[in-house]
């Protein structure tokens, strides 16, 4: 295996491996969250999905490496092996593109679907609902433009006699890929941001709620650096690394926010290691809080682990009696032996 093609698959199967692990560790997260696989839902199915097109970045970009890498492709006179192994390159690449696209597309469908039940019976519901709307057109129209008008026949893509700039290059496709990915994702920055700021959740808890979510941030990060770098070195093969980490990036932090639950039944078990009683670890359910902090909810569940932690709650607006807020649920939980 030549250099170069030896560091993509190094680095892009670590990372690969790493968000595998990361929504597997959602999928049980999930799992200990509704209590049954079966209530898994729609977002879940659609993280499973997004496993199998991320598996197909992966994979296509370590074809471009293999090919971009190999010497003979630069050779004289052009052999049918060498116009093979291009074609095969070019169609690697359209494939890659085909990936990426689909995978960062469902992560978005995936956080707005997450949005959705944050903001349900509350104002903010009215923008996710807009956002998705941009978030689906967007890709449609992306689409469009790139299987049918910025490079004609299709097929030219990766023909190996084929001279037209934007068929080798991608510029147009990128450069509107750029636009709508990017103002995209600060649409959706927007959302859960101003919603955890108002929220009457506790100073530390907020902080920490909004240092999650903002993550996103580094999303948009990864897609202006892919792009740059595409922008400016189109014909090197040097922007793979920059595609993998991108994608990777919007799986890792897509699934972070979901992680809490099995992290806080990790943790607890290890301190609670040996031990068969009941324990509090959290305020007794008779102490009362102040309707501006969080709620207390004792849940005895026979043959459960004694678990604590916060989760981030909505009381609905018909039973406040006024537009419905963010609040902490402090959950106990007590085994009952």
């Amino acid at each position: 295996m030549y250099l170069f093609a030896r560091q993509i698959a190094i680095e892009s199967w670590i990372l690969y491996v790493v968000g595998i692990l990361i929504i597997g560790c959602r999928l049980i997260s999930r799992r200990i969250r509704l209590g049954s696989w079966k209530k898994l839902e729609i977002d879940d199915g659609i993280m499973c999905l997004i496993a199998i097109t991320f598996t197909g970045v992966i994979v296509s970009t370590n074809q471009i490496a293999r090919v971009s890498s190999d010497p003979t492709i630069h050779s004289e006179p052009v052999t049918p092996y060498i116009r093979n192994l291009v074609e095969w390159g070019n169609k690697m690449t359209f494939a890659m593109e085909q990936f990426s696209l689909v995978t960062i597309w469902l992560v978005k469908c995936c956080l707005l679907i997450i949005y959705s039940r944050l903001t349900l019976l509350m104002k903010e519901h009215m923008i996710v609902k807009l956002v998705a709307v941009y978030v689906v057109l967007s890709f449609i129209v992306v689409e469009i433009l790139f299987c049918g008008v910025w490079c004609r026949p299709i097929s030219w893509y990766w023909d190996y006699d084929a001279d037209d700039f934007q068929c080798s290059s991608y510029l147009n496709h990128l450069i509107i890929t750029t636009v709508f990915n990017i103002s995209s994702d600060i649409f959706m920055l927007c959302i859960p941001l101003p919603l955890f700021i108002r929220s009457h959740l506790p100073i530390k808890q907020k902080i920490a709620v909004c240092a999650v979510f903002s993550l996103g941030g580094i999303v948009i990060l990864m897609a202006s650096l892919n792009k740059y770098y595409n922008f400016t070195r189109l014909f090197d093969a040097r922007f793979l690394k920059w595609y993998i980490a991108e994608v990777s990036t919007a799986v890792y932090i897509s699934n972070l926010p979901l992680l809490w639950p099995l992290l806080r039944t990790v943790f607890h078990r290890l301190r609670t290691t040996g031990t068969t009683k009941s324990s509090f670890l959290g305020p007794p359910p008779s102490h009362r809080l102040r309707s501006t902090e969080s709620t207390a909810r004792l849940t005895i569940d026979r043959g459960s682990p004694v678990s604590y932690g916060h989760e981030l709650g909505f009381t609905p607006a018909r039973e406040r009696g006024y537009m419905a807020d963010v609040t902490g649920l402090r959950r106990v939980e007590v085994v009952r032996t």
